[in-house]
């Protein structure tokens, strides 16, 4: 099931693919608002095995990560269910302020772009909070893309700088609080 704040996306994805025979329209996609306080995700609660975002967190600062993290295990079932996904991060964690083209000209949006450990201190929060037993994994991209390697040697790349990585984790659901439930 694919989710996006924009509805286009369905059809766009479908002409990609090549797929619109194999798929009814609404069938594996919704359009919905992971912020919401209810959206066609509600109903999601509680029923997927495997979540991931890919290129989501890092969007937002610190607070709204928490909160996007919340909304996923939500969308989680339980036990043995996992979160996985990947992110633009730094090897030194901290605020950012977005600036053209990421942003309208004069507009000031600040991100929380995160390193190995601020990561993982995220999703150890987030147990904490929701009273959950989770199993996490944080890694570095392994392999430098030639973008990075470019960035290196002086040149311009879309993650503006060589200190900006791919980070990918794997949480797992170990057990939650009865008094969570």
């Amino acid at each position: 099931m694919g989710v996006d704040v924009f509805a286009a996306f369905e059809k766009i994805g479908q002409d990609l693919f090549r797929d619109t025979d194999r798929f009814v329209a609404g069938e594996r996609f919704r359009a919905a608002d992971l912020f919401a306080p209810v959206s066609s995700l509600t109903e999601l609660q509680r029923s997927q095995d495997i979540v991931t975002s890919t290129m989501f967190l890092h969007s937002f600062d610190w607070d709204t990560q928490v909160h996007a993290c919340k909304q996923m295990l939500a969308l989680a079932r339980g036990t043995g269910s996992w979160l996985m996904g990947g992110l633009s991060a730094s090897l030194e964690a901290g605020e950012h302020w977005l600036r053209p083209p990421w942003v309208p000209e004069g507009a000031r949006k600040n991100v929380y772009r995160h390193d190995r450990d601020s990561l993982i201190r995220i999703w150890e929060l987030v147990a904490r909070e929701l009273g959950m037993e989770l199993d996490i994994w944080v890694e570095y991209e392994s392999n430098e893309t030639e973008a990075q390697k470019a960035t290196e040697q002086g040149g311009a790349n879309f993650f503006e700088g060589f200190e900006v990585k791919l980070l990918w984790y794997h949480v797992e659901i170990c057990g939650i609080m009865a008094t969570h439930l």
